[in-house]
């Protein structure tokens, strides 16, 4: 069970952290490198249809509530990705570790 803290703790550390880097990311200008930090939250964000409100050459999508959730919605995701990837890693190294 310790295991499991200790890894759903480096999950949420590490989501919030590259969330962090995301925001600092658009806050420079550079939105294109926020979708790779944020990579969960952006796929999800993409799985909701677009209305499109521009036109047929220049897409604009209209930001709904459902946008909105699949954003947010990607923090938990992360944590749950990122405290397995974290879980695994423990496990091999407490399985490999000298006794």
């Amino acid at each position: 069970m310790k295991i499991i803290l200790q890894a759903l703790g480096a999950g949420a550390f590490v989501t919030l952290g590259l969330f962090g880097f995301a925001y600092l990311a658009v806050a420079r200008g550079n939105v294109e490198l926020s979708y790779y930090f944020y990579w969960q939250g952006a796929w999800l964000e993409s799985l909701v249809p677009c209305e499109n409100i521009g036109h047929a050459l220049y897409e604009v999508c209209k930001v709904t509530n459902w946008h909105v959730a699949a954003f947010y919605g990607g923090i938990p995701l992360g944590i749950l990705i990122y405290g397995a990837v974290a879980f695994v890693i423990m496990l091999v190294v407490r399985r490999f570790r000298p006794a």
